[in-house]
């Protein structure tokens, strides 16, 4: 199948925004890895890892799909984002509609500022969110990670998404402590001295792993 189209890749903390031969457009976040191929009936990209930001342009007679090993995502002309890490599957839409068909499942129509979560064996969960909202889940397309009370745990799997140093909590008592904050994507130094001090915890620097720690551990 990849031989047959064009095969598109991010690196660790990589944003990369590409040019299709349609007018449509694919932001990749980092490490993500897209295969694009069109056809005279249809304008297919397979995202096997990682999270797309797609802006489509408008061709009645060609839709457009995103496919995942969980779900296939169908548009004409909009713009939805694509997130595939390991099962679970997040799309939002920021213009037009879409169609969102999970494998041996009838599909869900989302539109403007509504969102899907498709995991294994679980029902769609489909929720509505304001466009703030949906603005600030896209923030990597500049740069940047947004946190809005998400859990230390949480924030922590999605900083390092963005960095080969991770961060690491020494002590599953803080992981469900929420986050607040706005960060650069990959500077995981600013992000663990930042939300240590809001949080009342210790980070402690070990090399390529900084520790999250209770305040005054040994």
């Amino acid at each position: 199948w990849q031989l047959r189209g064009e095969v598109y890749e991010t690196g660790i903390g990589e944003v990369r925004r590409i040019a299709l031969e349609d007018g449509s457009a694919v932001t990749l976040n980092s490490d993500s890895r897209a295969a694009v191929r069109f056809e005279p009936g249809r304008r297919i990209v397979r995202l096997t890892r990682g999270e797309g930001l797609f802006e489509v342009a408008k061709d009645k007679t060609r839709p457009f799909l995103v496919l995942t090993d969980q779900v296939a995502v169908r548009a004409v002309g909009t713009a939805f984002s694509v997130r595939a890490l390991a099962d679970d599957v997040l799309v939002t839409v920021t213009e037009g509609v879409v169609d969102v068909t999970p494998r041996d499942a009838p599909a869900h129509r989302l539109g403007v500022n509504q969102r899907a979560e498709v995991r294994p064996r679980l029902p769609v969960q489909v929720t509505a969110e304001s466009a703030t909202e949906t603005h600030r889940q896209l923030a990597w397309r500049e740069g940047l990670v947004s946190f809005s009370g998400e859990s230390l745990a949480e924030a922590v799997r999605e900083v390092n998404r963005y960095s080969r140093r991770q961060v690491q909590i020494a002590d599953p008592a803080l992981a469900g402590m929420p986050v607040i904050g706005i960060f650069r994507a990959g500077d995981v130094d600013a992000f663990a001295q930042t939300t240590a001090a809001a949080l009342g915890i210790e980070a402690r620097n070990e090399g390529p792993v900084i520790r999250l720690l209770p305040a005054n551990h040994p």
